[in-house]
C-alpha cells in the first residue's frame, strides 16, 4: 500500500484544485450572480452538489453556459464555491457562516451544513 508523505513544496490536491478554481483553468460553466460571474467546472459542482447535478443536465443550461444565482450575494458564492473545491471554509465569521448554511441547505451539501451549524 502506498502512503502519501509530505514533500516540502509539494502542494496538496485540495492546493491543486483551488489552484484551477482561483486561475480560472478549463473552465465549462459559470455561475452568475446580479454583479459577478464565477467560471467553475461542471465536474467539481456535480461531484459536490446532487442540485447542481440536476441543473447541469438541464440542456438549457448547457446551451447557455451559466447558471444564475439570485438568492446569494457573491462573497457567499465565491466562500461557496472555495468549499467545493477544497472542502474548507477559511476566516469564516458568523455572518458568513449563517449565509453558508442557507446555500448549503439550497444546494445539498451537507459537510458544509453540517460546519456551518458546527459554527
Amino acid at each position: 500500500m502506498w502512503i502519501r508523505r509530505e514533500f516540502p513544496g509539494t502542494p496538496s490536491v485540495l492546493d491543486d484544485l483551488k489552484s484551477i478554481y482561483l486561475d480560472q483553468i478549463f473552465c465549462d460553466i459559470t455561475l452568475s450572480t446580479q454583479t459577478t460571474k464565477f467560471p467553475a467546472h461542471k465536474v467539481i459542482l456535480c461531484a459536490r452538489s446532487d442540485v447542481f447535478k440536476s441543473l447541469l443536465t438541464n440542456k438549457e443550461i448547457e446551451e447557455n453556459g451559466s447558471i444564475e444565482i439570485e438568492d446569494f450575494d457573491d462573497e457567499t458564492v465565491h466562500s461557496l464555491l472555495m468549499f467545493l473545491y477544497t472542502d474548507t471554509t477559511e476566516d469564516m465569521q458568523w455572518s458568513m457562516a449563517n449565509k453558508l448554511y442557507k446555500a448549503a441547505i439550497y444546494y445539498k451539501i451537507h459537510l458544509l451544513k453540517w460546519r456551518c451549524s458546527a459554527f
